[in-house]
């Protein structure tokens, strides 16, 4: 049993670790590549977290699953954003290049034109 919780923490540590340097280099390419790595290394946390019965493993490198999942969804995707007459400020996500143009209602119920 040591001998795979030794080999699942060597593999999750060095898939992480790829992972960093890709989403550091900061390009569209790189980031899709680091993300989807830090899931499949956040998979060898949470099964090593469970061998060795540290629950705090498991609900941190859960955490970390959930926010690259939703990184991977808005990796190349453009943020927007857009303020009412109000004051208040709020955006959308739409895919780089596209010309999306849609209407944002406010939360003073004013409707935001972009």
């Amino acid at each position: 049993m040591l001998t795979l919780l030794v080999l699942l923490e060597t593999i999750a540590t060095v898939l992480s670790v790829i992972g960093a340097i890709l989403v550091a280099q900061n390009t569209d390419k790189s980031r899709h590549y680091g993300f989807r790595i830090w899931i499949v290394s956040n998979i060898f946390w949470i099964w090593f977290g469970w061998l060795g019965m540290t629950y705090g493993v498991i609900i941190t490198f859960g955490t970390y699953m959930i926010c690259n999942l939703v990184a991977t969804y808005r990796n190349g995707k453009e943020y927007n954003e857009v303020i009412c007459s109000c004051g208040y400020r709020t955006g959308y996500f739409h895919k780089k290049g596209s010309t999306l143009h849609t209407h944002i209602h406010c939360t003073c119920g004013q409707e935001i034109q972009t």
